[in-house]
């Protein structure tokens, strides 16, 4: 928590430093609206509940410990549900305007971690398959990199492995310094 709110500190002094370029009024009005949307909704969900939600399917033993390609396209077709769920979902204040935005990044990060789960075709040290019994010393030692694609109406995932040596992977962080 600690060091999320110290990069989240650092990331707005930056933003305040360096103003982004070629960004319009009309781009930061359209910005501010759909951060705020929340607000103005008369009806929607409730973040918390849709976070519970979120966090039952992903504690799941049987979706998250016992993985095989079909549970794993479930819990991704679920945690795709709860997303659009926290795209509707509606704030009372800014604690929950908040939590709007918590529970909907929580849903992209889960359905990253289903994504790269079920691209990983192997049972190695905690991440197991069970229509994968077996180490794959093949393709040991590589990156994946999964970018999100954000169709309308959906997520995806475009995935990109590079060699564990690759220098691609270790590219100067935006924010000053190296990335790791």
């Amino acid at each position: 928590m600690a060091s999320g709110f110290w990069a989240g500190c650092a990331a707005a002094r930056r933003a305040r430093e360096v103003p982004p370029d070629g960004l319009d009024e009309t781009e930061i009005a359209a910005a501010w609206e759909a951060a705020l949307a929340p607000l103005r909704r008369e009806r929607g969900p409730d973040p918390v509940e849709i976070l519970r939600r979120l966090q039952r399917l992903v504690v799941d033993p049987e979706v998250n410990f016992f993985r095989s390609g079909p549970g794993l396209a479930a819990a991704q077709a679920r945690v795709e549900e709860i997303w659009q769920d926290a795209g509707r979902a509606r704030a009372l204040d800014g604690h929950r305007l908040a939590q709007c935005h918590e529970v909907r990044h929580a849903a992209l990060t889960a359905h990253a971690m289903f994504a790269a789960a079920q691209a990983r075709q192997e049972t190695r040290g905690w991440h197991r398959r069970l229509d994968f019994p077996q180490r794959d010393d093949a393709r040991w030692r590589r990156w994946t990199l999964a970018q999100p694609t954000l169709p309308p109406g959906g997520l995806g995932w475009t995935l990109t492995t590079l060699e564990y040596e690759d220098q691609k992977v270790f590219q100067p962080c935006p924010l000053g310094g190296e990335a790791s």
